[in-house]
């Protein structure tokens, strides 16, 4: 794996200026029978609003862009899935991928009664956030979001969610703790929705 990282950001968990970005190629193939070349792109942007409206408010953008190039056996293990925090909230983590499809073109099931998710060679989803003090003093502090990405093997239109919402973050004594209570955009019957998910010690 090679990667590479660039962050200008004033603070590393609750950033109020500057753009953290990293980039990553993964290259499988050197023994077993996986062959592929993978490439994870980050990108996030932070603007503290204070100076403007003198209030402490912070804008934030991130994008991500996955990529996976089959050089000779892509397993479905391997390849891309979104859905929430990190992705698209308002949806089950790794629950949106394409799906094997019947000749009526309805979800397949496999023996467990599960769709049969084969996952996407490219995925694309953006955020935009806004953060505010809840209580300063405990270093809490509140967000109002939307999430939309797409997911595809062969169509940039081969599925598309979004997510909506709100939350809580609090820098707790066992680290960063994030709280997210969220509703999807563009949700099918086939889809796992997710309105409250948690995390611990991932960046804001």
């Amino acid at each position: 794996i090679l990667s590479a990282t660039f962050d200008n950001t004033d603070d590393y968990y609750i950033p109020r200026e500057g753009v953290a970005f990293s980039q990553s190629f993964e290259k499988s193939g050197l023994g077993g029978s996986a062959d592929f070349l993978k490439s994870r792109t980050n990108f996030g942007i932070y603007q503290g609003l204070q100076k403007w409206i003198d209030f402490d408010m912070i804008l934030r953008y991130k994008a991500r862009f996955n990529y996976i190039k089959d050089t000779g056996f892509v397993p479905i293990a391997e390849k891309f899935y979104m859905g929430g925090i990190g992705s698209v909230r308002g949806f089950q983590n790794y629950s949106i991928s394409p799906y094997m499809r019947n000749a009526d073109g309805s979800p397949s099931y496999n023996y467990a009664g599960y769709i049969e998710r084969i996952g996407g060679s490219e995925t694309f989803s953006n955020s935009v956030e806004l953060s505010v003090p809840l209580v300063p003093e405990a270093k809490m502090r509140a967000t109002a979001f939307i999430d939309y990405g797409w997911i595809w093997d062969s169509s940039l239109t081969e599925m598309a969610r979004g997510g909506y919402g709100v939350g809580l973050e609090w820098f707790s004594p066992v680290g960063p703790l994030q709280l997210v209570f969220a509703n999807p955009i563009g949700a099918k019957p086939e889809d796992n929705i997710a309105h409250f998910e948690f995390t611990i010690g991932q960046r804001f």
